[in-house]
């Protein structure tokens, strides 16, 4: 073998090739070609950039074989590159379809719980309407209320809560019903003047009073007390702005409801509240008003008789039975037409078209009759 110095013309550039040896017949072994092996550009080479110096044409053919090997190489290579940048396109693709599914999947979960959250509201909000309606005391409903209230299991309360009401002294709050209050509050908390401690505080500025933790503003407490947060809400009457009570409830240490369950808890229930309190409190001065009419009207010396559109008896007073000589159970539900004189039946008539027109009671004279049909002039 004879070793031979071989130089390429490339673009203007000598690239000597070294290291080579050959067979004398013509077989030949290219051991390194370190130099073009480090060009960049290698896949620009042709053969017609190369010049040989010297006889040997095969070696010339076998570089030039190599170099389109590597230009061959350098095409696959740069496919390969291709196809990986069209990979990462598609990853990247992939994964922000991903991303959006995910979105996706939480914007949908959230539709999901606010549904449920609202029919969770719903079915709360009926529970408070259905004892609102029941035939009970005050007191019993307001039990009942915050029982209620404090055993949802999806608000993130501590289960235990109060209700104070304003009763004969002003601005005293009285308290009326609870859930699991301490026995030492139940006393302490017996009576709470307006501006003394969080509740008086929320009745005294009839707003929110939120307090996360027992602090200063936490005056009336005991040893050993539980940390814990309130909420105390006033409870008003929404035509007349009056202050009817305060109801409070309980949170675990540096908790807080979220913006929806505030919404829910704190002006819903409390209007829902206020309504049972004001209709209850209606209710309770209509008794009273009507007890003290119907005082008046058995203790009349004059005849008082009660009568529906129909001009039948519906009521009568002790001096009406004495005076027309049946007892009450005869009159009631007798035909008025039955103790007045014929002659005078149309006055009846009068009176339901006034009362009918006018709405107002009316007055006449008229004979009546009584049991004995002896018939008198009654004014």
């Amino acid at each position: 073998g004879t070793t031979c110095k071989l130089t390429l013309m490339c673009n203007g550039v000598n690239l000597p090739l070294s290291g080579c040896w050959f067979s004398s017949n013509s077989g030949f072994v290219l051991m390194a070609i370190p130099n073009i092996m480090e060009k960049e550009d290698i896949s620009s080479f042709s053969l017609d950039d190369f010049s040989l110096d010297g006889p040997f044409l095969d070696l010339f053919m076998v570089v030039g074989n190599y170099i389109t090997y590597l230009t061959n190489a350098t095409t696959e290579i740069e496919a390969m590159e291709r196809k990986n940048e069209e990979i990462e396109v598609a990853r990247r693709r992939l994964e922000q379809a991903n991303i959006n599914l995910l979105a996706e999947i939480i914007k949908r979960k959230k539709v999901e719980e606010e549904i449920q959250r609202n029919y969770e509201f719903q079915i709360i909000l009926n529970n408070i309407l259905k004892i609102s309606l029941q035939d009970c005391s005050l007191q019993e409903m307001l039990e009942q209320f915050i029982s209620e209230i404090t055993s949802i299991p999806w608000l993130a309360i501590e289960g235990k809560g109060a209700i104070f009401l304003v009763e004969e002294e002003p601005e005293v709050l009285v308290l009326k019903a609870h859930e699991k209050l301490d026995l030492p509050l139940q006393f302490k908390c017996a009576q709470v003047p307006f501006g003394k401690c969080l509740c008086g505080k929320a009745a005294q500025l009839k707003e929110i009073v939120y307090s996360d933790q027992i602090d200063q503003k936490h005056e009336i407490h005991f040893n050993g007390m539980a940390p814990h947060g309130h909420y105390c809400v006033p409870i008003i009457c929404a035509e007349e702005k009056d202050i009817l009570g305060v109801f409070n409830i309980y949170l675990k240490e540096g908790q807080r409801l979220s913006e929806i369950e505030e919404g829910f808890l704190l002006w819903v229930v409390a209007n829902v509240l206020a309504g049972i309190i004001k209709r209850k409190q209606t209710e309770k001065e209509l008794l009273e008003s009507e007890a003290q009419h119907r005082e008046v009207f058995e203790a009349a010396t004059d005849a008082f008789f009660v009568i529906d559109l129909d001009k039948k008896v519906v009521e009568v007073n002790p001096a009406a039975s004495k005076m027309y000589g049946y007892s009450r159970d005869e009159l009631i539900g007798m035909p008025c037409n039955n103790i007045v004189a014929p002659d005078h039946h149309d006055i009846f008539s009068d009176f339901k078209k006034q009362i009918q027109s006018k709405g107002r009671h009316c007055r006449s004279e008229e004979r009546r009759v009584g049991k004995e049909c002896r018939s008198r002039w009654a004014p």
